[in-house]
């Protein structure tokens, strides 16, 4: 196995390692085969917490006292569903209790995050998340949805009504955003981002 030692900036950019010894916060990449295994974040240079991708026959409970101690660690499982990817997280505490929450992250083919969902541990019932429909480069609309699936608040780019915009009602937001179903965001569209569930979409 080939392993790789990269460097990121905290605005998610590469650098050299000399460039991040002048960081003081920075994230250390491994990869191993040109896959992403862990990551570890500094925070003024203290570590702060892990990254790692777990693959289908390792155990995060067997792994977890091979990683260095002094970060908080996080593990990943990546899925694919409909061609979209999903990776869930779930953490431990010192006791190696699994945490009462865990959410689940969703990525489209262009690796554009969508959608986040947390979960109970113990029941796997939805807590609430966010979902955000993307159009034109980098305008989109986010809903944020609170622990009984409910729209919370919804944050639109200035791109569809010429100014940015927050509702905190749904149905207001449904009717000022009727005119450009069809033209910017089809129904079927509509009908996932305003709902907490499902998870991943039935559309490609």
């Amino acid at each position: 196995m080939n392993t790789v030692i990269k460097y990121k900036n905290n605005r998610g950019t590469f650098v050299t390692q000399q460039q991040s010894m002048l960081l003081k916060d920075y994230s250390k990449l491994y990869f191993i085969d040109d896959e992403l295994k862990k990551e570890e974040k500094f925070l003024d240079r203290i570590p702060l917490n892990g990254l790692y991708y777990l693959n289908n026959s390792e155990n995060p409970l067997s792994i977890v006292n091979q990683l260095n101690p002094n970060f908080s660690w996080t593990f990943l499982t990546k899925t694919i569903l409909n061609g979209y990817s999903i990776f869930e997280s779930k953490a431990f505490d010192s006791s190696l209790q699994l945490k009462p929450k865990y959410y689940r992250k969703v990525f489209d083919t262009n690796e554009k995050h969508i959608a986040t969902i947390m979960f109970d541990s113990q029941t796997n019932t939805p807590l609430g998340g966010i979902k955000i429909f993307r159009f034109w480069e980098d305008e989109k609309i986010l809903f944020n949805f609170n622990d009984e699936g409910i729209v919370r608040k919804i944050s639109i780019s200035n791109m569809i009504l010429s100014n940015e915009m927050t509702y905190y009602d749904l149905s207001g937001f449904l009717d000022e955003i009727d005119e450009f179903v069809g033209d910017i965001i089809t129904q079927e569209q509509l009908d996932y981002f305003t709902n907490l569930e499902p998870l991943v979409p039935g559309f490609n």
